[in-house]
């Protein structure tokens, strides 16, 4: 006997939430990026709490690293108590180079031009049926069904 699908509870009134979530993901993804690279995690993590202090472990500019901090405390990835950065637990443990749990070096592959092709191109896949990547092993025909959406 098959299970019927879940679907998710809708709200009393409609709300476009999850599809502004949804289009302006990219946004997140970019912000970690950036913090992961100029090793912002790390740099507060070390006691660095200003943005001056962050800008100069991080040799960005200090507006630049304020602007990316605040929309990193808007998306609950930094706290700013006291009008000071701190980290989150999950950021301590996952976001600082210097964690034994450390996922930062995974951004480099996951947001690697190659799989932002992929996926910046994927309504073409699917018109096709098949990858979205120019240089791929699969076929609109693969009978298999895997094809590479975006690795």
């Amino acid at each position: 006997m098959a299970l019927a699908a879940e679907t998710p509870l809708q709200s009393a009134a409609p709300n476009p939430m999850n599809f502004f979530q949804a289009v302006n993901g990219f946004h997140r993804s970019a912000a970690i990026k950036t913090a992961v690279e100029l090793d912002v995690f790390t740099a507060i993590a070390d006691g660095a709490t200003t943005p001056a202090d962050i800008a100069q472990k991080s040799q960005a500019s200090e507006r630049g690293i304020r602007i990316l901090c605040d929309f990193l405390v808007i998306n609950g990835f930094l706290l700013k108590p006291n009008g000071e950065y701190a980290l989150t637990p999950d950021s301590a443990m996952f976001l600082n180079r210097k964690s034994q749990a450390y996922v930062g070096n995974a951004v480099g592959f996951l947001l690697s031009p190659k799989i932002y092709e992929a996926f910046e191109n994927l309504t073409e896949a699917v018109r096709r049926g098949g990858s979205a990547l120019k240089e791929s092993n699969t076929t609109p025909e693969d009978p298999s069904g895997s094809t590479s959406l975006g690795a």
